[in-house]
């Protein structure tokens, strides 16, 4: 590994640490992580930062005004999961941009359709589907999650993220 893409990797790792992630050893119950692995699928790319928060916007409007914003793509498939964690000043914050984005979804214009509610590791998470994926998303304290995932290894996906037994997932 030359010195840059060592430079690279402990920058990442401390961007990471920094807002709320870590390895699956140093993980605190109930605490959300980029994990390297998510059901066997390499972590391959990751942002955040200014270039994450542009990709919010562009998705979304520049009403989304995050604190910080990861995005993590997993695995090399035509459609990759990916995990968005954005941390806001407050949960209030949070909790209002999450009731916004269910808002929003629930008017069919966004392509996604509004599937099921329900609990799991302590938080309300929503299920969706579009995009050919089945897609999670729930505020947890000063974070909004959403996930992105083929419909076949989604739940199973979620289960593992959030350190839940898959039994706990609806399907």
């Amino acid at each position: 590994m030359s010195r840059a893409s060592a430079a690279a990797a402990l920058a990442l790792g401390l961007l990471l640490a920094a807002a709320g992630c870590g390895s699956a050893g140093s993980r605190a119950p109930g605490r959300l992580y980029f994990p390297a692995r998510l059901q066997g699928l390499a972590l391959v790319d990751s942002i955040g930062g200014d270039a994450a928060r542009a990709t919010l916007r562009r998705m979304h409007g520049k009403g989304v005004a995050p604190v910080d914003t990861r995005i993590g793509v997993y695995g090399g498939e035509a459609l990759p999961t990916v995990l968005y964690v954005s941390h806001y000043a407050d949960s209030r914050t949070a909790s209002r941009e999450m009731r916004t984005m269910v808002e929003r979804l629930g008017a069919g214009s966004s392509g996604f359709v509004p599937r099921r509610v329900f609990r799991a590791a302590g938080v309300q998470v929503h299920e969706a589907a579009g995009h050919g994926q089945s897609h999670y998303y729930f505020a947890r304290g000063v974070q909004l999650v959403w996930l992105a995932a083929p419909p076949d290894r989604a739940a199973d996906m979620l289960a593992e993220l959030i350190g839940v037994a898959k039994a706990s997932i609806p399907r």
